[in-house]
C-alpha cells in the first residue's frame, strides 16, 4: 500500500509540473542608465507601434509606413505657433518583431515645457489621421534620449518614464 501511494503521489507531481501553465511574462529592464534631470534640455518623442515583419533595409517596406504623413501633420501644427522654432525628426529602431518609428521633437527647456507640450500634442494627436498608430508620447531628457540612441531601443526609458518618473 506504501508503495502504491508514493507512486501516486509521483504521478500526480509530474503531471502537476508537464501541465501547460499559462505564466505572466514580466520584462525586466536595466533604468539604471538613465538620469532624472528635469532642469535639463528636453525633447519628445512619439512612440510608434511597431511594425511588424518589415526589415530597415527594405525601403519599399519602410516607403509603405506612412510615417511621414503623421510627421507632416505635427510640423503643420507645430507652425501654427512660429514663436516654438520646433523641429521634428524621424528615426528607426529595429525591434525583435519589427522596426518601431520614433519621431524627436526638439527642444524644450526643461522637463515641464517637454511635459505640457506632450500633453497639448496627445490631444491633438487623437484628432489626426494615424493617432491610433501611436504607442506612446514621451517627454526625454537630451541625457537619456542619447541613452536610448546607444540601445537602439526606447523600450526601457518607456518602463523608466512610466514607472519612475510619473510617480513623482
Amino acid at each position: 500500500m506504501k508503495n502504491y501511494l508514493t507512486c501516486l503521489l509521483l504521478l500526480t507531481v509530474v503531471a502537476f509540473l508537464s501541465c501547460d501553465r499559462q505564466e505572466e511574462v514580466v520584462e525586466k529592464f536595466d533604468t539604471s542608465t538613465f538620469i532624472d534631470k528635469a532642469d535639463d534640455l528636453h525633447y519628445v518623442i512619439i512612440k510608434m507601434q511597431t511594425i511588424p515583419g518589415i526589415d530597415r533595409q527594405d525601403t519599399t517596406a519602410m516607403k509603405a509606413i506612412k510615417a511621414g504623413e503623421l510627421k507632416q501633420q505635427i510640423d503643420t501644427w507645430n507652425a501654427k505657433d512660429p514663436g516654438t522654432k520646433l523641429r521634428t525628426s524621424q528615426i528607426y529602431f529595429d525591434e525583435e518583431t519589427g522596426v518601431e518609428p520614433i519621431f524627436t521633437i526638439r527642444r524644450f527647456n526643461d522637463y515641464n515645457e517637454a511635459k505640457q507640450y506632450s500633453e497639448k500634442l496627445s490631444a491633438q494627436v487623437k484628432a489626426m489621421d494615424g493617432s491610433a498608430k501611436i504607442a506612446a508620447i514621451l517627454p526625454i531628457s537630451q541625457t537619456n534620449y542619447r541613452v536610448c540612441i546607444k540601445q537602439k531601443s526606447s523600450k526601457a526609458y518607456q518602463y523608466y518614464h512610466d514607472k519612475i518618473i510619473t510617480i513623482d
